[in-house]
């Protein structure tokens, strides 16, 4: 393996919609969706991504064979190519890909990114990822030799780099743009616009950035891409007795987007029981470790939790402060130490079923739902985790508790896709 000190980003051929099809087959990330939420996606929209990323939508409920899966995720994606149809850049091209939301805005590069910066932690991580969706995600990409939705990272402001993108931008159409109006949950209200970086000029000044500049990318979205994609190298290099390190598979989609430019937001929490616990019971061990206030409908701020139980909202303070300056004192890891674990029995809450999260909302309101109509049995809200917290974390190869960030808008899969 090459050891990198600077970060790696190439140019690619992208296999990618035709213009007027890109509006249906762009989806949501497959890891944001349930199996049944993307069921009535596709009876919608029957030309939506999903139909790749999570083909067991066209097997039958509740199909867990593998194999099965993934042999129906090829025959879609190869139908996806002859019929939509897919068109294959006939040379390597970066993109610009921009995202709009009212008045927020984000623009990040499309490019293909080294497998090795990951592995040598160049790209850097905060979340601990699990085997079994690494292995899912392995097998789904070497089926399709694809990868078919990018991994999202973060780098350094460069006003430079800006200030060249604005310029293309001015100057060059757009190959997509559109606001999905389909009628369903995947409706958001977000523009995405992709243009095609041609300029040759302007595609060195981005990889001489990259290479030069940016000693560290950041995995905010997609750690269980970007670890598939090691081990899509790692199997393929195995294979090829001529392996020189150049091939497309040490390479990986992703889009990368400056620090001023993304926004963290809230991802809250719903328990389904109180583990045995009667009201009261449950109220007296949290007031244990937690100061209970009446609350209204507001976010909590740093510090503060909203918790929904019954008909009510309360506000819990810890009683004792986290130790000054350790990432161990992240909100959503105060929660998990020092109520979800101990009271409400939630070890592990990457594996618990006795546990939902809720990302990217502030309206307290959807939390209150679930447990009005019992499929809850009492909700957190948590304050949004500082994007600088997240990066100070990640340089000290800290982990940070499952679902505690949720970057918004995320990027579309299927647009444009890696082949290798």
């Amino acid at each position: 393996m090459v050891c990198r000190i600077m970060a790696t980003l190439r140019p690619f051929c992208a296999l990618r919609p035709s213009a007027t099809r890109a509006a249906e087959v762009a989806s949501l990330p497959y890891d944001v969706v349930t199996e049944e939420k993307a069921r009535e996606i596709v009876k919608l929209q029957p030309w939506n991504f999903l139909r790749v990323s999570r083909s067991e939508v066209d097997l039958p409920q509740g199909e867990k064979n593998s194999s099965k899966i993934f042999e129906q995720a090829v025959i879609n994606f190869n139908r996806f190519i002859r019929e939509v149809p897919f068109l294959r850049e006939d040379r390597p091209s970066l993109y610009i890909y921009r995202l709009q939301e009212g008045d927020h805005v984000q623009t990040g590069i499309v490019g293909s990114f080294a497998v090795d910066d990951y592995d040598s932690n160049v790209i850097k991580k905060h979340e601990r990822t699990r085997v079994d969706k690494e292995e899912d995600r392995t097998e789904h990409t070497l089926k399709l030799s694809a990868h078919t939705g990018p991994v999202f990272l973060l780098y350094p402001d460069a006003p430079s780099l800006d200030h060249a993108i604005a310029e293309v931008i001015k100057q060059t159409p757009p190959l997509y743009r559109f606001r999905p109006e389909n009628g369903h949950e995947s409706t958001d209200g977000i523009w995405h616009t992709i243009w095609r970086i041609d300029p040759q000029e302007l595609t060195a000044l981005a990889t001489t950035h990259f290479e030069k500049n940016v000693p560290s990318l950041y995995i905010a979205d997609g750690h269980h891409r970007a670890a598939a994609a090691s081990r899509v190298r790692s199997r393929l290099a195995q294979q090829n007795k001529n392996h020189s390190g150049d091939e497309e598979y040490n390479f990986f989609l992703a889009i990368a987007f400056p620090f001023s430019q993304v926004r963290v937001l809230p991802y809250h929490r719903l328990v389904k029981d109180l583990n045995q616990l009667s009201v009261k019971k449950f109220l007296e061990r949290v007031e244990m470790e937690f100061k209970i206030g009446a609350s209204d409908r507001t976010m909590p701020k740093s510090g503060e939790f909203g918790m929904f139980l019954g008909q009510n909202w309360y506000l819990l303070t810890p009683k004792e402060s986290p130790q000054e300056g350790s990432y161990q004192g992240l909100d959503v890891d105060i929660l998990q130490n020092r109520l979800l674990a101990p009271i409400l029995g939630i070890q592990d809450p990457r594996m618990s079923p006795r546990i939902d999260f809720l990302g990217g909302t502030t309206d307290p309101s959807d939390l209150e739902q679930p447990v009005l109509s019992r499929s809850a049995a009492v909700a957190f809200t948590v304050s949004a985790t500082p994007l600088q917290t997240i990066i100070q974390v990640a340089d000290k190869n800290g982990i940070m508790p499952p679902k505690s960030t949720w970057f918004s808008p995320k990027p579309r899969d299927g647009l444009l896709s890696h082949t290798f």
